[in-house]
């Protein structure tokens, strides 16, 4: 091209040298200027490749073999498919990379895989872990109602049991009651007045001996809506149960109590003695220590039914009725008095 632009420069400086018109000489250089350098500019203009491929050496080779033949296309408008050629070591590099890259993924897939296996595990053994909580409550539940049962058989026996000692101390112990009362006519007055000692008696009917330390007595005429509600007695006896001149009663063995004073009672009285609920009331208690150590304290009460004549024959003599106020007759059993004091 070079050449030819030589040659034309020739041409052109033989033309103008034969052109006398200087006008005419400068138009044609500026021209021929013009024309040489548009010639001899290169086409700088270069399509962009669609795609780059970086290929190692034994992809190079690979890819050279399993590539089918193409045809060349001569035309400037199809992209250009540029592959970059690198060095061995930059694909020794890369391989190595790639190497480690897939021993990254291996060891991060073998942790995401024992990752899954343990939460599969302790999915399971938290499973086994609320099923054996399940068994066991049922377990505790059943253990707890044999226990309830238990317990209560337990409870029941000793009930039993307890009911069984009180009947055997019962039938045991002592027990003083009343089986006599009566009125001694200690002296008759000048008009017909009587004077009266009343005299109790009561017998130990219990299995075992007894220990008195109290008793008491009191006699009046009168209709028992006179009595007070609640009884008073005139006490005869009260011992110290560790002194020794305590009262003690062996089985079967008796003891008399009587007042100190004695009771009066006119003739007009005698008169009215049956009549308008008018009797001779007698009530008293006794209080005893068993030798189980437990204190009774027992009260009673009865009334004289007067003596029934026929002219001057006696139908029916005068007898004592145990019947009055609930309140004067009672049994009431507690700890000895040895025992409060300890």
């Amino acid at each position: 091209m070079l050449a030819d632009a030589t040659g034309g420069v020739d041409w052109y400086f033989n033309g103008l040298l034969g052109l006398t018109n200087a006008p005419m000489r400068a138009a044609t250089l500026l021209f021929y200027l013009f024309t040489t350098v548009a010639v001899a500019q290169p086409n700088t203009t270069v399509k962009q490749p669609s795609k780059v491929t970086v290929l190692s050496a034994a992809e190079q080779q690979s890819s050279a073999k399993n590539a089918p033949p193409s045809k060349l296309v001569a035309t400037e408008d199809l992209p250009v498919s540029v592959t970059i050629v690198r060095s061995a070591s930059e694909a020794a590099s890369a391989a190595e990379r790639d190497k480690q890259n897939d021993e990254r993924d291996a060891k991060s897939l073998v942790i995401q895989e024992r990752s899954a296996a343990a939460t599969e595990e302790q999915a399971l053994i938290a499973k086994w872990s609320i099923m054996v909580s399940v068994v066991g409550t049922v377990l505790l539940l059943w253990n707890i109602a044999q226990t309830r049962k238990a317990t209560i058989s337990a409870a029941d026996a000793a009930e039993a049991a307890t009911e069984q000692v009180r009947a055997v101390i019962s039938m045991e112990r002592a027990s003083l009651i009343v089986i006599d009362v009566s009125l001694r006519v200690v002296r008759t007055g000048l008009e017909g007045e009587k004077l009266y000692l009343p005299v109790v008696t009561y017998i130990n009917h219990g299995r075992s001996a007894a220990m008195v330390t109290k008793a008491g007595i009191k006699v009046k005429v009168c209709a028992e809506s006179d009595l007070k509600p609640f009884p008073e007695y005139q006490e005869t006896v009260d011992c110290d149960p560790s002194s020794i001149g305590s009262l003690f009663l062996k089985p079967g063995e008796t003891f008399t109590d009587q007042p100190l004073g004695m009771l009066s009672v006119s003739q007009e009285q005698h008169a009215t003695l049956g009549k308008d609920g008018q009797f001779i009331w007698v009530w008293g208690h006794i209080e005893y220590i068993d030798q189980f150590d437990g204190l009774t304290d027992a009260g009673f009460i009865a009334f004289q039914y007067p003596e029934i004549k026929a002219g001057e024959r006696l139908i029916q003599p005068a007898s004592f009725r145990f019947k009055g106020p609930a309140a004067y007759t009672y049994i009431k059993h507690g700890p000895g008095k040895r025992s409060q004091s300890v």
